[in-house]
């Protein structure tokens, strides 16, 4: 239950933040690509739905957090032209479940069912 409502919370987080904030040029628009697949994956194991391999997850967990940090502590503060602010960090909170939910995903859930198979 936990996961569907943070599932719905997220998107409502999503949707405030690129409606006061907008995405920022090409840099902004592959996050916004990239993210997606988060979603995707907080979607499917809040509602334990199955699609893709769990080999398939596990690759995108790693990429998506290597990525998500890249972008919020390198990118970003650069294409704006500001330099980077560790208070900048509180938003990455936020995201912590999604990582959790995806490990969730593709080391266990996935697994189990693949193994039942």
């Amino acid at each position: 239950m936990f996961w569907k409502i943070y599932f719905w919370f997220f998107i409502l987080l999503l949707i405030l933040g690129y409606s006061t904030g907008g995405v920022g040029g090409i840099w902004g628009i592959i996050d916004s690509v990239i993210s997606l697949g988060a979603l995707g994956g907080l979607y499917l194991y809040a509602y334990r739905k199955t699609l893709f391999s769990s080999m398939a997850w596990k690759a995108y967990l790693f990429m998506f957090v290597i990525w998500d940090l890249t972008y919020n502590i390198i990118i970003q503060p650069r294409a704006s032209g500001t330099a980077f602010d560790p208070i900048n960090l509180i938003g990455l909170l936020f995201v912590v479940p999604v990582y959790i939910a995806l490990y969730l995903y593709g080391f266990r859930f996935l697994k189990e069912k693949e193994s039942r198979q």
